[in-house]
């Protein structure tokens, strides 16, 4: 009866109900769809098959695409270089040039495993944090976070794609 009553009340005064199915698999940063949330246990179970996955079928040796949204706006999408599990230049994709210092220095953490800590961090810590692995190596292709459900402009993404590896 309390469900009638409230749908009854929502209907009257006009208001839509959200579709939560689509609101929760899409990254509001980038509107990217097909994301899944991660949460408790079952969180950190599909995070660490996703890991394992990755640990069975990557190189040590790679590169990939990798663009960061932040409440500060897009950032520059860079190319990542990765030499035996370590990163050993970060590219402006527009430019080719190596970035400056200060980028430079901030992407090195963000080797594939990095953004798997980066993730498992966030998972510990955030409010929400929404997930769609690459199917084929199980990498964390976009990552959207929500530090806190009542901060407005904390909320950040990454996606990682193009990985391209060497044997």
């Amino acid at each position: 009866m309390k469900t009638l009553v409230i749908a009854l009340l929502v209907i009257a005064s006009g208001c839509s109900v959200l579709n939560t199915e689509e609101e929760l698999d899409t990254n509001p940063l980038t509107g990217e769809i097909g994301l899944i949330i991660l949460e408790g246990e079952s969180g950190k179970q599909n995070l660490q098959e996703a890991r394992e996955k990755w640990d069975s079928l990557s190189s040590p040796t790679y590169t990939y695409s990798f663009t960061h949204l932040a409440y500060i706006g897009l950032i520059e999408p860079y190319e990542i270089v990765v030499e035996e599990n370590a990163v050993t230049d970060v590219i402006i994709s527009k430019t080719g040039k190596s970035a400056e210092s200060e980028f430079h220095d901030f992407y090195t953490k963000f080797t594939i495993d990095g953004l798997f800590d980066y993730t498992q961090n966030a998972l510990d810590k955030a409010y929400e944090v929404r997930v769609k692995f690459n199917e084929e190596f199980g990498y964390p292709v976009s990552v959207y976070i929500d530090y806190d459900e009542n901060v407005i402009d904390e909320e950040e993404a990454f996606q990682a794609s193009d990985y391209d590896y060497t044997n």
